[in-house]
């Protein structure tokens, strides 16, 4: 059976968001990851610290919630230049996420939206409403996303969903004090990537990069952190360049306006709240 393929991308979220800065305050910028605040050690750290720094990942290290608006842009294989502009509405509840992308711009892809539940130890629900159709889509972790020929899936949408994988080897990258910590996926959640590498470098142990593995350790994926600055004390990932080795693609996602810990209302996290969002916006098209 065919999956179903909404016509447009909602892409990697994680791309947001590292960790907390340890030092509140700081606007250190990282503009040329693997080389700032590297050192020569070759030690690997422990698993311990492993764990602490996927789930400072996983959860925005505590965050209560956050809105982003972010820009994807490509050029895709006929050589014409894309972009969309989108924004990320995420909620903590506990071991639930609540999360909803809608698209911004382009104006005629203004009617698709996303809401995504995820509970730990469950697979993701997510679902997207047709307005022609009147009717909702329920799509899983692994279900293809597709932009105007970019390619995407809803795990990406979601952040990865690291914490949905169990932290496995973990070794130094070379002298330059760079640290690959190597996930594996839990079963039965409908992961898209089987594997990832999260390779984090600098004194504070700050996401460099991360590699998106199929079952075989194939890379699929690579998403480099090329700029990280600190938002309301938080090191935000404003800049991610994204290399699609299997479709011979690069993309560039921007974060262009972010706020943490806004209180939003969890009625924002609803079925009822998308449905009356994507309906008035189909009716906008119309007239």
């Amino acid at each position: 059976m065919t999956k179903p393929t909404p016509l447009f991308l909602l892409f990697i979220l994680l791309v947001l968001f590292t960790a907390c800065d340890d030092k509140p305050g700081s606007t250190e910028n990282q503009s040329a990851p693997g080389t700032s605040g590297a050192t020569s050690s070759t030690v690997a750290i422990s698993k311990e610290d492993a764990e602490k720094l996927i789930k400072r990942l996983a959860t925005q290290d505590g965050c209560k919630d956050s809105t982003a608006e972010m820009r994807m842009s490509f050029t895709d294989s006929e050589g014409k230049s894309q972009q969309m502009d989108f924004r990320l509405q995420r909620k903590y509840d506990g071991a639930k996420v609540s999360t909803l992308v809608t698209i911004l711009a382009p104006k005629e892809e203004g009617e698709k939206a996303l809401l995504a539940l995820a509970e730990a130890g469950k697979p993701t629900d997510a679902v997207s409403y047709l307005a022609g159709l009147k009717k909702i889509a329920h799509l899983k972790s692994d279900n293809p996303l597709n932009f105007r020929g970019s390619k995407s899936t809803v795990q990406e949408m979601l952040g990865i969903e690291l914490d949905s994988y169990e932290v496995g080897e973990i070794k130094a990258v070379d002298s330059s004090g760079e640290v690959n910590i190597h996930l594996e996926a839990k079963p039965n959640l409908n992961l898209a990537y089987p594997q990832i590498n999260a390779i984090f470098g600098g004194k504070d142990k700050l996401i460099r990069r991360f590699e998106l593995l199929d079952a075989k350790g194939e890379k699929i994926k690579t998403i480099t952190a090329a700029e990280v600055k600190a938002v309301q004390n938080y090191q935000t990932i404003t800049k991610m360049e994204i290399e699609d080795h299997k479709n011979n693609l690069k993309l560039i996602a921007e974060t262009r306006n972010i706020k943490y810990d806004s209180n939003l209302p969890a009625a924002i996290f609803t079925e009822e709240n998308l449905i009356k969002n994507v309906t008035a916006a189909s009716q906008k098209l119309i007239q």
